[in-house]
């Protein structure tokens, strides 16, 4: 088995782990994403002028910003397929700006899919490349695989951008600060527990400073922790990592949650 039936298996374990009803959810959401992006898609390729615009808009962007631009693609689709993974709904704040780096998002994936083809008419390539698909996928019939089956198709792809960029198969190993979103969404919580301390400080949790909850259950003074989030996004008693800004160590991070869920749905020691 390749490395790249390995990370499908860890998607397909995760995913055996939902409920029905997540799993119903899931597809529902993916349906309507999806949408969203055939019509942007469509949008381009029958619009002669927003077309051009948008190949105008990605020819100006430095080779850094595209890949950027492709990574906060490929982490969408990744963050839509493991929407019911995450321990909260604390969220990144790396995605997809507006319509505007979405379609060019999906105009340069495209792109780089027949890049391997000596095509000068890139509208009629991509054309035939996006027909081709969604005829693919009509073949599949009106089943929730047919609607999963790009999505995890994107997640691989996604993981394999990352080593591609980064050079690295184990992980990012640079830390990252938690995301700005995920900090101001940390509730704050009343800790009546005598005994209870801060491990950042050693000092008691019932006194009178802010207390807040890690999405681990791990409680902390906010004054505390807070300088800590700044630089990692790490819980600093059990390692529990919060989403992040930096896109390839959210990436990482996603990918250590799926990798996490799959075990859970491989063993079936998890129960939604």
């Amino acid at each position: 088995m390749d490395i790249e039936d390995r990370w499908r298996e860890a998607i397909m374990g995760a995913l055996s782990s939902l409920s029905s009803r997540q799993f119903s959810l899931l597809i529902h959401s993916l349906a309507s994403d999806s949408l969203l992006k055939h019509q942007r898609l469509f949008y381009l390729l029958t619009s002669p002028l927003h077309f051009s615009q948008t190949l105008q808009y990605i020819e100006s962007l430095s080779l850094h910003q595209k890949t950027m631009l492709l990574a906060r693609l490929l982490l969408r689709s990744l963050h839509k397929i493991t929407q019911f993974f995450e321990k909260s709904k604390i969220s990144s704040g790396v995605g997809i700006a507006g319509l505007r780096d979405l379609d060019a998002g999906l105009l340069l994936l495209a792109l780089c899919e027949v890049s391997d083809t000596n095509h000068r008419n890139w509208h009629q390539r991509i054309t035939d490349h996006v027909l081709t698909n969604l005829l693919s996928l009509y073949g599949l019939g009106a089943s929730g695989w047919a609607v999963l089956g790009p999505y995890v198709d994107m997640a691989i792809k996604c993981r394999r951008f990352v080593i591609a960029v980064t050079g690295q198969c184990n992980g990012v190993a640079e830390k990252a600060a938690a995301s700005a979103m995920a900090v101001v969404s940390l509730p704050l919580v009343e800790c009546g527990g005598v005994g209870k301390e801060c491990v950042i400080c050693k000092e008691g949790l019932e006194g009178g400073k802010g207390v807040c909850e890690l999405p681990c259950g791990h409680v902390f003074h906010w004054l505390c922790v807070l300088p800590w989030l700044r630089k990692a996004n790490t819980c600093p008693y059990c390692r529990f990592e919060l989403p992040t800004d930096d896109v390839f160590c959210e990436i990482e991070r996603v990918w250590r949650v799926v990798i996490e869920r799959s075990r859970w749905g491989l063993c079936g020691d998890y129960c939604c």
